[in-house]
């Protein structure tokens, strides 16, 4: 036991005391039960040192863990929306969510499946789990500002390519075409793409609600009986 939470009268230990704040100059006051003195508690440098650093280290590695998921995710949907567009322009030479919603049976049946809903279900997935992790980990953040984010970075890092070859063919036509002529072909079905992918992330959100109050009742009663358990602990003494 730290010596400091030791009555500094008597030697009564005031360890498994709860310090009241006192109302004029804030400190941590606890009174003897034994001699009826009063103390302050204080915590030794060294402990506080290590625990103020041990807090900020488990900080850094949730803020890491965020940024490392949150990259994962976005790169992933820029993957996704690359697949779906090149499939929709290429194999179907339609836009996927008007084929989807006026033509399904132009779906071709292969050895896997058809490609196009494969992709779409995949995306529907990866959005869900995308919308949960914003309402989840990130929300303490703007939840419009992130969504907006997790929609735009892929979304414009594939546009990049299509936006470089129509200035190159436009302004310069000279020399080795700039970006990429495939990716300025499927700008429409691209922008759709990415339409779906905002549009499944925002379906994600009621997921996540529901898991962070199972979560919240999950630790309000691991709460409850730690607090239980220090009550017993202290009728017992």
């Amino acid at each position: 036991m730290p010596a400091h939470h030791a009555c500094h009268s008597c030697g009564y230990p005031l360890s498994r005391i709860r310090a009241a704040p006192d109302p004029h100059y804030n400190l941590p006051i606890i009174t003897c039960p034994a001699c009826d003195t009063s103390v302050v508690r204080r915590r030794d440098p060294m402990i506080t040192g290590f625990r103020t650093a041990w807090k900020s280290a488990r900080a850094a590695l949730y803020v890491f863990i965020q940024c490392l998921v949150s990259f994962m995710l976005m790169f992933m949907a820029a993957v996704l929306l690359t697949n779906i567009a090149h499939t929709a322009r290429n194999d179907y030479s339609s836009n996927p969510v008007a084929l989807f919603l006026t033509n399904p049976q132009l779906l071709r049946q292969d050895e896997i499946g058809p490609e196009l809903a494969i992709l779409s279900i995949i995306l529907l997935i990866l959005g869900v789990f995308t919308g949960a992790w914003i309402r989840s980990a990130l929300h303490h953040l703007n939840t419009a500002l992130v969504t907006s984010a997790f929609v735009a970075l892929p979304l414009l890092f594939l546009l990049q390519f299509g936006l470089r070859y129509w200035l190159w063919n436009h302004f310069v036509e000279t020399g080795r075409p700039w970006g990429d002529r495939g990716m300025y072909r499927r700008i429409p079905d691209l922008l759709t793409a990415s339409a779906m992918h905002a549009a499944f992330i925002i379906a994600g959100f009621p997921l996540a609600n529901t898991l962070r109050s199972l979560w919240a009742a999950q630790q309000r009663a691991r709460w409850s009986r730690r607090r239980r358990a220090r009550r017993r602990l202290r009728d017992d003494r």
